[in-house]
């Protein structure tokens, strides 16, 4: 994704993740706006790695998968329940890609950020 800023008017026009413009602007420093640009897009990589992942095209299935991590803990932190649901996600694609051991120490790690929340 690219950003471009216009000079004139301090505000930066978005660009979606296949490089068509989508029309969105922000407001430099708008922190609020920032935050749920970065929740769709967190939606967007989460939707494109399932899509991925029902094709069988496993590598970018981690990839896109892996990146809504990334989002996830940027924006909740490493021990929140979204991150979890990621993680299992992740691990699935590993299952399903032979890569059993990778993704038994993924589910494991969302299990114990799940343990966090069962109190």
């Amino acid at each position: 994704m690219t950003m471009k800023i216009d000079r004139n008017s301090k505000r930066k026009d978005l660009l979606s993740l296949d490089g068509r413009e989508t029309g969105s602007v922000i407001p430099l420093g708008d922190a609020d706006l920032s935050h749920d640009l970065l929740r769709r897009r967190h939606l967007r990589y989460m939707q494109l790695g399932e899509k991925h992942r029902n094709r069988q095209k496993y590598e970018q299935a981690q990839r896109c998968i892996g990146k809504a991590i990334y989002l996830a803990v940027e924006l909740d932190g490493p021990d929140h329940i979204q991150v979890a649901a990621d993680l299992e996600a992740l691990a699935l694609v590993f299952f399903e890609s032979g890569k059993h051991d990778l993704s038994a120490s993924l589910m494991a790690c969302a299990c114990r950020i799940k343990r966090l929340f069962e109190n």
